[in-house]
């Protein structure tokens, strides 16, 4: 798992929270626990390079709109 997917799923929770679709004491045990799984090893950290990056899909039509728009491959095609 890259600090990158840390964020967005720590970003997820924020927006859900936000839409008051995730009580917050959820929020925070969901938190807690997949940033205790990560420093307990069960996920393994991936450093995400330019290169890998490039070739990972996106399934958020507004991201892969804006990755096409500058030039960016989509996968999958949303």
């Amino acid at each position: 798992m890259s600090d990158l997917a840390v964020t967005e799923i720590i970003s997820a929770l924020a927006v859900r929270l936000r839409q008051a679709s995730l009580a917050r004491e959820a929020a925070r045990r969901l938190q807690h626990a997949i940033l205790g799984r990560l420093d307990e090893g069960m996920y393994h950290r991936v450093e995400l390079t330019s290169a890998r990056a490039a070739s990972l899909a996106s399934f958020d039509a507004r991201l892969a709109a804006a990755a096409r728009a500058v030039g960016l491959a989509v996968y999958p095609a949303c």
